[in-house]
């Protein structure tokens, strides 16, 4: 019978019933303190979600007269029973949210495929494909105002 151990300066075999010694990972300051800085950051993106999850549960009046806060002062359905109550303002919501979304997707692919094309095209001047590009940009720019 042969057992393969893992030891710090690669592996060997050991012959017999001896179990295979196990290395110990010594942790570095480093990746210490990268890991509590990315802890740090997972909660800042998480906290609004959760203060939102947690205003919902909230009564208007509590919210007004003290504020948003992690947990709710007092607890309450009313928020979503509203919902509820009407299912139709919901689905027509997803449904402006999801127009807007395939309509903005497919016009950005389209404006980066015709504003791609050209800079595939080694016949052509660089320059011919920046000025058009920079006056979208500019075109966008003003239309937005």
């Amino acid at each position: 019978m042969r057992l393969l151990a893992t030891q710090q300066s690669g592996a060997g075999t050991m012959r017999g019933g001896a179990l295979p010694q196990r290395s110990v990972r010594r942790i570095r300051p480093s990746r210490l303190i990268i890991h509590a800085f990315l802890l740090l950051l997972s909660f800042l993106f998480l906290a609004p979600l959760i203060l939102m999850i947690s205003a919902s549960f909230s009564s208007e009046t509590v919210i007004s007269q003290y504020g948003y806060s992690l947990f709710p002062r007092s607890f309450t359905t009313a928020a979503y029973q509203y919902i509820l109550q009407d299912p139709g303002q919901i689905l027509t919501a997803y449904g402006v949210t999801i127009t807007v979304t395939l309509i903005g997707t497919c016009a950005g692919v389209l404006i980066m495929a015709l504003l791609a094309y050209p800079l595939s095209r080694t016949s052509r001047s660089r320059f011919t494909c920046f000025l058009p590009s920079s006056l979208m940009g500019a075109w966008c720019l003003c239309i937005s105002w």
